[in-house]
């Protein structure tokens, strides 16, 4: 890690038993009832849906071609001194030479829309923990981040970005729906989970 010097004695086979049970998918069994819940209002939810999602929507964002303005706009929000991915790029790397780039990330951005073929090494990220507290020699005192390539980062950042507006025009997202929204507010987070869990404890569900 830049400017980070973390040392510990604990071997690579016991990270690989931390990290699989750490993501060990029967470790997260919830108890039935509560699935049951969970999923009742999820089938809401889909029920009340005003929008089929087989049938495209009309001059849908998502379709257009990706633009050097956008491209550019991914580029400039990129923070300066993070590590890099499996490709060892850094965020300055293509910040420095972006005017370089921006024809070249244009093309090939395009080609992955329209061909529908992802870089594999986009998909990979590099694994490494950071000392939280306590002993180090304790796997479970690391905080874990995934490095992934700035390219591909670039990429799904414009994705993202059209994404969210694409909901926020359509009206496709939920009152509830409040994490990752712009203007939102916390308060407006936890003023619905206490509602949600009055209604609930007056009918005897918790």
């Amino acid at each position: 890690m830049r400017g980070t010097k973390t040392t510990s004695n604990i071997s690579p086979d016991d990270w690989y038993a931390y990290f699989n049970d750490l993501y060990n998918d029967t470790k997260y069994e919830f108890d039935p009832v509560f699935t049951e819940y969970v999923m009742s209002y999820v089938e809401d939810y889909e029920a009340d849906c005003d929008i089929n999602m087989n049938e495209e929507i009309n001059g849908c964002i998502l379709d257009e071609p990706i633009n050097v303005n956008e491209i550019e706009n991914a580029i400039k929000s990129l923070p300066n001194g993070k590590d890099p991915g499996p490709d060892g790029i850094l965020n300055e790397h293509v910040r420095h030479s972006m005017f370089l780039l921006l024809p070249r990330l244009t093309i090939l951005f395009n080609t992955i829309l329209q061909s529908g073929n992802y870089p594999k090494l986009w998909c990979t990220a590099g694994i490494v923990p950071l000392h939280k507290h306590g002993q180090k020699t304790d796997p479970g005192n690391y905080r874990v981040i995934s490095l992934l390539s700035v390219i591909g980062k670039v990429f799904t950042k414009i994705l993202n970005t059209r994404l969210s507006e694409m909901c926020e025009a359509e009206d496709l997202l939920y009152e509830e729906q409040s994490g990752y929204r712009k203007k939102d507010k916390v308060h407006l987070i936890i003023s619905f989970a206490y509602m949600l869990w009055f209604k609930n404890t007056s009918h005897g569900l918790f």
